[in-house]
């Protein structure tokens, strides 16, 4: 059986990736046709994690004036007129704390 009696059984262990890799290869197929939409769109597309923007468009860039690590540095109620200002602030930060706020 063995040839070295020190060895007393073997463990195969095998796992099969493929829905796994298929799940992968959905992603970034997802993120190709995201990038390829929102970098041609006309409209701005603004993406926050928190209060911090991480993804701005071209668009975003033309219509804001703004370069795009200006906006990156930006919190989400930077970019809005002081008369909205405050209640955008606070409508936002509501929404992160997962508190219902109005949508209107």
């Amino acid at each position: 059986m063995l040839d070295n009696p020190a060895v007393a059984g073997v463990v195969v262990n095998f796992r099969d990736v493929t829905e796994s890799r298929r799940a992968e290869e959905a992603l970034r197929d997802s993120e190709v046709n995201f990038r390829a939409l929102a970098e041609t769109a006309f409209n701005v597309i603004l993406i926050f994690q928190g209060e911090h923007l991480v993804y701005a468009n071209p668009a975003a860039m033309r219509e804001s004036g703004y370069g795009e690590e200006e906006l990156k540095s930006m919190r989400f109620w930077d970019m809005i007129h002081l008369d909205f200002k405050d209640m955008v602030r606070e409508r936002g930060t509501d929404r992160l704390r997962g508190k219902e706020a109005p949508s209107g």
